[in-house]
Formats: C-alpha cells, structure tokens, sequence
C-alpha cells in the first residue's frame, strides 16, 4: 500500500458540521441520518460528520483474492461492495465468487462499476448491468449499484451513465467519488454520494452534494483486506437504504428520490438519495432490458485512478486519462 495516495483526498478541516436530516417525502425515519433532500448547498470543503450511528462496512476486489465472507462478517463487517466491471470490456473474475460470498454470508451486499471517460457511458451501464444479470440481477436486500467516478471529466458523461443504469434496473445508483473529481459539478445526477476522504474525522463535501450516504475513511479494512467505509445511518436504515424491508414502506409502487434535489417520484419509501428498489411490492428489481454486453471479457480498457500499491479497490483522489485502448488496464484502482 502506498501512503501517498491518501495525500490527494486527506482534506484536514477543524470544522464539523452536523447534518440536518430533512425528512424526503414523508418523513420515513428509514431515511439514511444526514441525508439532506431540500437544502441550500454547502459551501466547498466544508466537512459533515454522521449524525448518529454508523455501519461499518467494505469494498473489495479481484486483488483482494478469495474471500472468506464468514470471516468477513464475524469481522464486524455488515456490507461490502465488489467490483463488477470496468469500462465497456473488463469483468472482475472475482465478482461472481463475491456477489455469492457476501449473500451466504449475510453481508448486505453491493456492485460497483470503474468508469472510463473514454468510452460511452451507456455501453458502460449495459456492459455493467448485463454483469449483474449474469449473477442473477439485484435482488431485495441488495444495495443499489455503484458508479465509482474517479476522473476528471464533465458530469455530463456519470449523469448519462447514471440515468442508464436507473432505467435498466428501476434504482438509482449511488456515485463514489472524491472532492478533488467533481469540484466543477454543479449536479449530482439525482445519486447518493459516496465520499471517499482519508485522514479527516468527518469528510469534505463536494459542493454538489449536501450529505453522503457512505464514507471510504481508510484505504485499508482488517476483516476483508480492502477499504474501511461507514454508512451513515443504523444497520436498520442501511437494510431499508438497500430495499431489503418492505413492511415500512407506505406504498405499493418503488419510490425513489433524487438525492439533495428532494423530488420525490413514488410513493414507496425512499431512502435519501437511493432508490428503494422496488421490494415493497415483493418483486425483484433485477435489470430487464439491459442490453448485450458480453457474459465475461477479459483486458481492462480504463488508465487512471489513485495508484493504489495494487490492491485493485477504489481510491479516488488522483488524476486519470480516462482513455480506452483494449489489452490490459493502466490502472492501479481497477482490473
């Protein structure tokens, strides 16, 4: 592991804010703490601490190698995320073996997919949803897949990615990055955040973004060999935040929310940010119409990401290329 890599993205701030919880649509107590759905946006590098309890959790890759899950979880951990595919070509050949691992296991469990700026983002949300139906789809109880962001590139391009994926599965996606990637984004594409800032106790804001929903406060996690994050809520808000309970929802449809925008268009319970997906009315919200990608492929495309020492999981907070040329990847996050 390189120490470096955190230099990028450790913001130190004195300041704390507390998050106001502003109730979406309803006032579901459900919702994510912090999750803020109408407020006036933060001010750049101003730094947000977790109103209440966290859940500890971790996101993995094929670098990690096999995984003991049961380990995992006895670890203390109770969600993670594995990484999926990368660009329009690039399969994790772990993520099979995780997406079940975590299930059996009982760790709530998550997808993430390495953008490339290179290539066209809904080839990359087909690619990445045809991955996810190879493993079954996103079921009840899964957390809504992951846009891990780490270029500088416009948003146009994630908000396009962004809206694919939420069209192709029924959820709205959740979008990883890092304060130094999106310090020109004037919009979150509707997406929770996920923040990822080290060497801070409460991490900066994107100006964005007026909450996050998860925190990657370390790039390493004891349990499973990847990186620690924090979801900012109670383990029962991160198994509504992941659709996995349907009994507080108050409606039949899948509700969704738009993040800080706080438009609301269902009237199932929402969670913040992310979409419920759909299980309140006890139906999977597996991908239907995805598109074609191919089962599995091998040579990632992306160059860029935080050089990472090689441990493949997501760092956020260096420079990228983003461009896209086949063979195997030039980049230390990814594949």
């Amino acid at each position: 592991m390189r120490t470096a890599r955190i230099s990028a993205i450790a913001f130190v701030t004195t300041a704390c804010a507390s998050a106001i919880f502003v109730a979406c649509g309803g006032g579901s107590s459900s919702q994510p703490q912090g999750f803020q759905c109408a407020t006036s946006a933060l001010t750049p590098d101003t730094s947000l601490c977790a109103t209440g309890q966290t859940v500890k959790g971790a996101d993995v890759s094929h670098y990690q190698g096999a995984l003991d899950w049961g380990t995992i979880k006895a670890g203390g951990i109770e969600f993670a995320f594995a990484k999926a595919t990368e660009g329009t070509s690039f399969v994790d050949p772990d993520f099979s073996a995780n997406w079940s691992g975590m299930k059996s296991a009982g760790v709530i469990r998550g997808a993430y997919h390495f953008f490339d700026a290179g290539v066209d983002p809904t080839q990359q949300a087909m690619h990445f949803v045809s991955e996810l139906q190879a493993v079954g789809g996103l079921q009840p109880g899964d957390l809504p897949p992951v846009i891990d962001f780490e270029v500088s590139d416009s948003n146009a391009n994630v908000c396009t990615l962004a809206s694919a994926l939420k069209s192709a599965t029924g959820v709205t996606p959740i979008i990883y990055t890092a304060p130094t990637y999106v310090t020109g984004f004037t919009d979150n594409c509707g997406s929770p955040l996920w923040i990822a800032n080290y060497g801070v106790s409460c991490p900066t804001m994107p100006s964005a973004w007026t909450s996050w929903v998860i925190w990657q406060s370390a790039d390493t996690e004891p349990a499973s060999g990847g990186d620690a994050d924090e979801f900012n809520g109670s383990l029962a808000q991160l198994q509504m935040f992941a659709g996995g309970s349907s009994s507080s929802s108050s409606g039949g449809g899948s509700g969704s929310s738009s993040g800080s925008t706080g438009s609301s268009s269902g009237s199932g319970s929402s969670s913040g940010g992310g979409s419920s997906s759909g299980s309140s009315s006890g139906s999977s919200s597996s991908s239907s119409g995805a598109g074609s990608g191919s089962g599995s492929s091998s040579g990632g495309t992306s160059s860029g990401g935080m050089p990472d020492g090689g441990d493949g999981t997501m760092h956020a907070g260096g420079s990228s290329s983003g461009s896209s040329s086949g063979g195997s990847s030039g980049n230390p996050c990814g594949p």
